[in-house]
């Protein structure tokens, strides 16, 4: 429902109607009926998890005579016969022959005979089939490349124009690695913005985020990509061996490229800048005396050299970006060419740092508009026509409902409290949350998740101030506007840290000790939640090792060495969350498992039970799903379960979540429970 609101009140081409059946729904003739009169006039169907033989049966009596004529029949893991029902263009699960998955229908048949027990074998447990098929399943994308024809695009974040965009320009291809996924986001907006307008050049771009080129195969296709680009652009790159890695594919193609840009990086990466005759490691004479020099001298501080106190986790980050900042004050030391070339590089940050698809096109049209020959030979950018920079505040309060960045506390709290609380319906006395953010997300407008969890804190009732910082020390906010001046004491009841990283340096170099220090002063609860920087999350779901090595090293670990008391994950799962907290508040420990088949005992014996005896390493069992322990709801295996909880020798506790009910529906219905 929510993706296709989303959908509708976008500025799509296309727009929406859906309409949709739980499975127990269409026991009753009526709905059955008033099903099959929906797909009369539909473009597509899908269904999943239909185990149900009786209602599988059903399904596909309404489903198959009006098969051919829908455009789209998705059908993911079911039974046999509604999986047969798949069509998508000429991809069908049923007629796969050769390859590693031979024949996919008689996998199944194959998969079905085992949890029946055929062949002198021991039937399988409730959900075994089910088990058993999603597990088959979840191995097709590891042989999709032995399917014929073109496989899914796994370059979804390559933006090219299309044939008639292309038709009478010129194109320019740009290549850039980002430390996170918002800027993909804002670059791809900006490129489809010029590939859409009357400009006369097109763009083509790729993008690669910085731990992707870990990878070999992603660094070989950064290489390739590089080979006819004409901007390679990068940004944050602290990281020491994924900065060298990035080094040894670009040198080599620096100088037959118009154009690279490298915002605040390490020093080697910063020396690859290109744009015209301006090179930031070659300035010498004016206030900047050797920019190279002031790089080293920054680094050296950071480290502690000369008998000085090594700088806290993203000191160094912190003092390059404060130091690159200073170079529009000093351009007019700059002579001739140097000081134009050195005004279009500093207006490029600018607008890098402002981060919006519209400052962005404004980078993009600017840089290609004087350096790539192509395009300054035909003189065909107005440069004069060009926006100026639009960029955010470096440190600031935002609230989605403001359109202001407040720079003192003070202000913002006199717009809150006479403002926006009294038409939030917010009390005075509430308690309120001091919430941590990154300033690229504010500034590229990738604020989807901040503004949904405002709303969700302010729903339930609490005030919010979230502060930002375009540095990696997010310390340096909370101190200068959730703390007490004077004593660091917190003004705010709880501070959630929705940025992921470290307090105190980032992703690249955290610093524990100063972390700790804050918080030990500040004095209130601390909690950090997880953003799903390199997985969806169906991929997060779907994943047996859970959460990708990088997130788990990055935003569990380092957070929980600062002394985060848990962890958030931001995602649809409100009554999950309120039911950990509920715990938690009182005082309980919680571990939570689950899994995407319907054996719900699996992950309880792999997690949650000693090794061996089976007995439980918890105190007690809560079951959330509201299904039977084994088999779920299409065949429970009361037996199995009973072995699993007779070993396990614990409380156990099921919850009855509201299927076919609101709460107030429940709360008022004469029968009850449906």
């Amino acid at each position: 429902t929510a993706a296709v609101r989303q959908i509708n009140k976008s500025d799509s081409k296309i727009c929406v109607e859906c309409v949709g059946y739980l499975l127990e729904e269409i026991r009753d003739p009526r709905a059955l009926e008033e099903l099959g009169g929906d797909l009369q006039d539909a473009n597509a169907f899908i269904c999943s998890l239909i185990f149900v033989q009786e209602l599988a049966e059903k399904l596909v009596e309404v489903v198959q005579p009006v098969r051919d004529r829908l455009d789209i029949c998705l059908c993911f893991p079911s039974m046999p016969e509604v999986m047969k029902l798949n069509k998508l263009g000429s991809f069908d699960l049923t007629a796969i022959t050769g390859g590693p998955l031979s024949s996919f229908a008689q996998q199944v048949k194959e998969v079905r005979q085992q949890a029946l027990g055929g062949q002198g074998k021991k039937a399988g447990g409730g959900g075994s089939f089910q088990d058993g098929l999603l597990k088959l399943v979840r191995t097709l994308p590891k042989v999709l490349k032995f399917l014929p024809g073109d496989p899914s695009n796994a370059a979804a974040r390559r933006v090219q124009p299309t044939v008639e965009q292309q038709e009478g320009r010129q194109l320019v291809k740009v290549v850039y690695v980002v430390l996170e996924s918002q800027y993909q986001s804002s670059m791809t907006a900006a490129v489809r913005q010029i590939n859409k307008s009357d400009s006369k050049i097109c763009v083509e771009c790729v993008g690669y985020l910085l731990e992707e080129i870990r990878d070999p195969k992603a660094l070989e296709e950064l290489g390739d990509d590089l080979q006819d680009a004409n901007a390679f652009i990068c940004s944050l790159i602290f990281v020491q061996e994924l900065a060298e890695k990035l080094v040894e594919v670009v040198q080599p193609v620096r100088d037959r490229l118009d154009i690279c840009l490298c915002f605040p990086s390490m020093p080697e990466v910063m020396k690859l800048n290109k744009l015209g005759s301006f090179d930031l490691t070659a300035i010498t004479g004016g206030p900047l005396g050797s920019f190279a020099q002031q790089v080293k001298d920054v680094r050296q501080q950071a480290l502690g050299g000369q008998g000085k106190k090594a700088g806290g986790g993203g000191s160094f980050q912190d003092g390059l970006l404060k130091l690159v900042r200073t170079l529009p004050k000093v351009l007019k030391f700059l002579p001739g060419d140097q000081a134009r070339d050195a005004r279009t590089f500093i207006l490029s940050l600018q607008h890098w740092l402002g981060g919006t698809p519209e400052n962005l096109e404004a980078m993009i049209m600017r840089v290609a508009g004087q350096y790539v020959p192509a395009v300054t030979a035909q003189n065909i950018i107005d440069l004069e026509r060009i926006m100026e920079p639009v960029v955010v505040p470096d440190q600031g309060i935002w609230h989605p409902c403001s359109a202001q960045i407040f720079e003192t506390a003070s202000e913002y709290k006199a717009w809150y409290e006479d403002v926006h609380a009294p038409l939030a319906g917010i009390a005075r006395d509430a308690p309120t949350i001091g919430v941590v953010l990154q300033k690229s997300h504010i500034a590229t407008k990738d604020d989807g998740h901040y503004v949904a969890m405002v709303q969700e804190f302010e729903r339930r009732g609490a005030k919010v101030v979230c502060v930002y910082t375009g540095g990696l020390d997010f310390s340096a906010p909370v101190k200068q506007y959730l703390a007490s001046p004077g004593t660091g004491e917190g003004a705010v009841d709880v501070l959630v840290n929705l940025t992921g990283f470290s307090l105190v340096g980032g992703p690249a170099s955290q610093d524990a000790k100063a972390a700790k220090e804050v918080l030990t002063r500040f004095n209130r609860p601390y909690l950090v939640s997880v953003p799903l920087v390199f997985q969806s999350i169906s991929e997060w779901q779907e994943s047996e090792l859970g959460l990708h090595p990088v997130q788990v090293a990055l935003q569990v670990s380092l957070p929980e060495i600062d002394g985060a008391m848990s962890h958030i994950a931001t995602k649809d799962d409100g009554h999950y969350v309120a039911m950990v907290q509920e715990f938690e508040r009182r005082g309980a420990k919680v571990v939570c498992v689950y899994t995407g088949g319907l054996d719900f005992s699996a992950p309880v014996k792999q997690y949650l039970a000693s090794p061996g005896t089976g007995e439980g390493a918890v105190d007690v069992l809560v079951n959330l799903t509201g299904f039977s322990l084994v088999g779920g709801p299409a065949s429970q295996d009361a037996k199995a379960a009973k072995e699993v909880l007779t070993r396990f020798n614990r409380p156990y506790l099921v919850s009855v979540p509201l299927v076919f009910q609101s709460i107030s529906e429940w709360q008022e219905s004469e029968l009850g429970l449906h």
